[in-house]
């Protein structure tokens, strides 16, 4: 009977942390504190969900009633979360990673809002949660992403604002294969 067998750590539960770091920022090991130049967003709410995607072409020939063939035309990886803390540091990197500035009187920190005509920043992504094999942790490891949505925020007066964002993983043109265009999953084991 199915399910009889199932370790408790096969189903997943809890939440991931989401990091960034500059383009060619090494991926921590899945057992080590993301160090250098990795910055936590913080905590989110709703959860963070990684969306593999695919468009699928289905060829059909004048002698079946079905398809013969099925070939991928398209793929992408989408990234979705809720960031439920806001320092206007946080919301910079979502904001087409710009810089924050402050000073003046009274002391204040500023945050650009407009994000021009240039090229949007792409930064890496690490998606940090449990492992299915154990007490340990699993993480997406991403090269390459962008903020491609419309972050949204709301203010009222029956529950916490969070802002919403959504990321599209870029080709990474260094990657070790096809199949690592937009980076691996890597779960610990042992």
């Amino acid at each position: 009977m199915a399910g009889q067998n199932v370790s408790p750590f096969e189903i997943i539960a809890g939440p991931a942390t989401v990091y960034v770091a500059p383009v060619g920022e090494a991926f921590p090991a899945v057992n080590a504190v993301p160090a250098g130049n990795w910055l936590s967003l913080g905590d989110t709410d709703g959860g963070v969900t990684v969306e593999p995607q695919q468009a699928v072409n289905m060829l059909r020939t004048d002698q079946a009633i079905g398809p013969v063939k099925a070939i991928r035309t398209e793929v992408d990886l989408h990234v979705t979360f809720n960031l439920a803390e806001l320092t206007l540091e946080t919301m910079a990197k979502v904001l087409n990673n710009v810089t924050v500035t402050t000073g003046g009187s009274p002391s204040r920190r500023i945050l650009p809002i407009g994000r021009g005509t240039s090229v949007v920043q792409q930064l890496a992504m690490l998606i940090r949660g449990p492992s299915p094999y154990g007490d340990f942790d699993c993480q997406w490891e991403i090269p390459r992403i962008v903020q491609s949505g419309a972050p949204s925020m709301m203010y009222g007066r029956e529950d916490k604002s969070v802002l919403t964002t959504e990321w599209n993983a870029i080709v990474d043109p260094n990657a070790a294969s096809v199949n690592e265009i937009f980076g691996r999953l890597v779960a610990q084991d042992a």
